[in-house]
């Protein structure tokens, strides 16, 4: 193991000098562009590695430190499979340096082409976007895009690493530049991988400020992608911007039609379908709640399951339409179901309002003027805390970090408010 430390220790300044290395001139003059700046780093990083690399176990063998015998087939397979292992223990540094050891070595070029060899490559890439260092996690998945003819056959891995680098653009929040990682993807790719490609061109036009061109992109989307959902959602928002209700509408009742769960489960049952699902449903009761469709808003709203992170918003949007239409018993009751939840939500302080101006409707004037003056007494400490929290970046970055999805905000040591300030200015 002590060489396997020298090596990720290698890799991580070769990443680091690979990440400000000079490009060289283009071969033909041209202009700089959005769609063309992000494809050089990657690849330069790689060459920069490759090479530092090829010195490195040269000089083991000068020295004679390095294996000289040459690798077997199934040396490779053990090797990647001890790498899943160290990743499957969440031993991930300890993964890479296996990996980089073994895929920038002179020994393994036989196996290049192999599918042992191709396992090799995308677990190392695959490791290195799990350790969120991107640049190398690209260098590596887009070796396995762009080999030629990577896609005739099954081809596996290639498609596993269109996945990859699609999740990769996503987490780093740069589609521009994923659509350039998985620009070597024939038009004769698997529909699924046609599919992964068609939804980041979408996210990338939408990125660039190119509607029109993002609705071509995402009617792309097959069915049987696990983007079709997002896809789809993302077409409805763009038709709801520009006041196409209707066209939004469909899109959306697409997505968040009860019955399609039936017919599309077992190959869209992720969590992200579930929550495209929910969000879907929400748009449908916003546009019918816009358009003074009250009744229709209502059963939108219904549709948002007991188990979704957004039912608190549909009981909270379905209140404000029953009360809007003067239905304030009914609006009572959702928002005495929404205070039955017994946590924080966004809509909290506009519920305590809300339930408020009920009672003045209601002509409980009373009641009415008790829970404003509850609700001052509670909103003003929160408010101060959040105004203190705001004046100290530490205690900021120390909220947000404990305010991870099933972690305590107030947990996380921040100091200036009450526990339960905290649990709401979280919220």
């Amino acid at each position: 193991m002590r060489r396997a430390g020298l090596t990720i220790a290698v890799l991580i300044g070769l990443a680091a000098r690979g990440a400000g290395a000079q490009e060289p001139p283009p071969a033909t003059p041209a202009s700089p562009s959005a769609e063309s700046a992000p494809s050089a780093a990657p690849a330069s990083a790689s060459a920069a590695r490759g090479e530092a690399m090829a010195a490195y176990h040269s000089a083991l063998a000068e020295r004679r430190l390095g294996p000289s015998s040459p690798l077997g087939l199934d040396e490779v397979r053990a090797i990647v499979a001890d790498g899943e292992r160290l990743l499957g223990e969440g031993r991930g540094d300890e993964a890479i340096a296996v990996l980089v050891d073994l895929v920038e070595s002179p020994r393994f070029r036989p196996f290049a082409r192999d599918e042992a060899g191709r396992a090799a490559v995308f677990r190392l890439g695959d490791a290195f976007a799990s350790a969120g260092a991107y640049e190398p996690a690209r260098a590596y998945l887009r070796r396995l895009v762009e080999e030629p003819d990577a896609f005739r056959s099954s081809g596996p891995y290639a498609r596993r690493a269109v996945r990859r680098l699609v999740d990769v653009a996503g987490e780093r929040g740069d589609f521009t530049a994923g659509l350039d990682d998985v620009k070597a993807v024939p038009p004769t790719a698997p529909e699924e991988v046609r599919g992964e490609v068609a939804y980041l061109r979408g996210r990338a036009e939408e990125e660039a400020g190119r509607p029109d061109a993002a609705l071509a992109a995402y009617a792309a989307v097959p069915p049987t992608s696990r983007f079709w959902a997002q896809a789809t959602y993302l077409s409805g928002l763009i038709h709801v911007e520009k006041q196409r209700f209707k066209e939004g509408e469909e899109l959306f009742c697409k997505v968040a039609d009860p019955r399609r769960q039936k017919r599309t489960t077992p190959v869209l049952a992720d969590e992200r379908y579930f929550a495209v699902r929910d969000l879907a449903r929400l748009a449908l009761g916003r546009v019918a709640h816009e358009q003074r469709r009250h009744d229709d808003a209502r059963y939108y709203y219904y549709l948002v399951p007991r188990d979704s992170d957004r039912l608190a918003e549909a009981l909270y949007e379905s209140a404000t339409t029953r009360y809007e239409k003067k239905d304030y018993e009914g609006a009572r009751e959702l928002l005495d179901e929404l205070r039955g939840l017994g946590i924080h939500h966004r809509y909290e302080d506009e519920a305590a309002v809300l339930d408020a101006y009920i009672d003045l409707a209601l002509c409980r004037f009373d009641s009415a003027d008790a829970k404003l003056r509850a609700f001052l007494a509670r909103y003003e400490p929160v408010r101060d805390a959040a105004r203190r929290l705001a004046q100290d970046d530490a205690a900021v970055r120390a909220l947000l970090a404990a305010s991870r999805p099933g972690q305590d905000p107030a947990a996380g040591g921040t100091r200036g408010a009450s526990p339960d300030a905290l649990r709401t200015i979280a919220a």
